[in-house]
């Protein structure tokens, strides 16, 4: 019975696959993408019939595969039964990868390939992600491709540059088995205040504007979800948020005129999915609760006056400005019910575990609307097909020989070149 049902609910998928728009092609001079290993199109369906189709799989999920698909997780290295909890006891709906899961290349095209295989029996596919900002940011191997810190970016100025740099990187990726990246940068940065000092596009808003929709429109070509960070704008304090929580106490004058103007910028180019911060902005939310935590952040401000319908990602809620003396389990219910789609916890089994428990607590309580629910499953599940992702990964040989190609080798010397 389970089998049939996930056979029928990858059906729905691979037609929701085919209803994504043929994408505008990309200039005579881009790279050509890879090969790519999902089936081919078939006849798109309209809108309507598209979200007929979205909520098909939401109706055949489990209220436990539900909530999977609300946990974006870490894994520790050499431990099996961790990953294995997480995927094939708890349905995670994704996985985030550091260097301590990656050794080099070919051991990263295992990785993704065990995840997609671990993850063979679950309706979903998976979301793999990774922190490439470049530079100060990487998590990937020698020899894949490595851009500079988005500053080195901002500098040259170019961005059509910055695009064709995030294209190139985000086809190696695909080829790797990673469908997310959590980039570009989109803070400000302001002087005085070092902590993104290298990872900012620099400190004018309009340009972060113009070479964070650039670097998200070069990840989109690509088919990854580009996850612009870390809203509503980390660059006005020199506090790091993996430690304390940061309380940025500019006016809102000053917030929309600064921090806003880069998020206004790719949510207006339709990026996909945007990442809050572990920040407090009293005059955003006089409680002075992290953005990650914030009704009026993240359902009133970004939600409703900012017009965002992506995705919407915590920052990784193990880091110190998260909890900030609350309970785990009450916090992770509030941030959901405040707005967050997925929550990303990078570290703990059992923080991750409580996580889970919590929200399946709060939604047979009432606590957590069943309806808030749905809304955030629906929203995963029309990220992924429009990625085009399925259970299967590229076979080792045909995804090394995509990486390090010459296109790729000649963006990296253009950009050396100038910067």
């Amino acid at each position: 019975m389970r089998t049939t049902r996930i056979v029928a609910i990858g059906a729905l998928l691979l037609l929701l696959c085919s209803c994504v728009a043929p994408e505008s092609p990309p200039p005579a001079a881009a790279p050509p993408p890879p090969p790519d290993p999902t089936p081919p199109r078939q006849e798109n369906p309209g809108g309507e019939e598209r979200n007929e189709m979205i909520m098909d799989v939401l109706a055949a999920l489990t209220l436990e595969e539900k909530i999977g698909q609300l946990i974006f997780a870490g894994y520790q290295p050499g431990d099996p039964a961790h990953l294995n909890e997480l995927i094939l006891e708890h349905k995670v709906g994704g996985i985030i990868l550091f260097r301590r899961n990656i050794t080099d290349l070919t051991g990263l095209v295992a990785v993704t390939a065990e995840l997609h295989e671990l993850n063979m029996n679950n309706p979903l596919p998976l979301f793999i992600g990774i922190d490439e900002e470049g530079g100060t940011v990487s998590r990937l191997p020698a020899g894949a491709m490595k851009l500079p810190d988005a500053r080195v970016l901002g500098g040259i100025n170019d961005p059509d540059l910055t695009y064709w740099a995030a294209l190139a990187l985000a086809q190696e990726l695909r080829a790797l088995g990673i469908n997310v990246n959590f980039a570009p940068v989109l803070d400000v940065y302001l002087p005085g205040t070092d902590f993104l000092y290298h990872r900012s596009f620099g400190t004018d808003p309009d340009v972060v504007a113009l070479h964070g929709t650039a670097f998200a429109a070069g990840l989109k070509q690509g088919k990854v979800l580009a996850v612009g960070k870390h809203f509503p704008g980390h660059g006005g304090t020199p506090v790091d948020s993996h430690r304390t929580l940061p309380v940025i106490r500019d006016d809102l004058s000053t917030i929309s005129l600064r921090e806003l103007v880069p998020f206004r910028a790719v949510i207006a180019a339709d990026i996909p999915a945007l990442m809050v911060g572990h920040l407090a902005f009293p005059a955003l939310d006089e409680m002075g609760l992290p953005a990650t935590r914030s009704r009026e952040i993240m359902s009133g401000l970004l939600r409703d006056d900012l017009d965002f319908d992506g995705l919407i990602f915590s920052d990784d809620l193990e880091m110190g400005a998260y909890l900030d003396g609350s309970s785990w389990e009450i916090s992770v219910v509030e941030s959901i019910k405040a707005g967050c789609d997925i929550l990303i916890i990078a570290h703990s089994l059992d923080r991750q575990e409580k996580a889970i428990k919590a929200l399946r607590d709060a939604v047979l309580s009432g606590d957590l609307p069943m309806e808030q629910l749905d809304s955030a499953v629906k929203r995963i599940i029309r990220a992924k097909q429009e990625l085009d992702l399925t259970h299967q990964s590229l076979p080792a040989e045909e995804a090394m020989g995509l990486i390090g190609r010459e296109q790729t080798i000649s963006v990296q010397r253009e950009i050396e070149r100038r910067r």
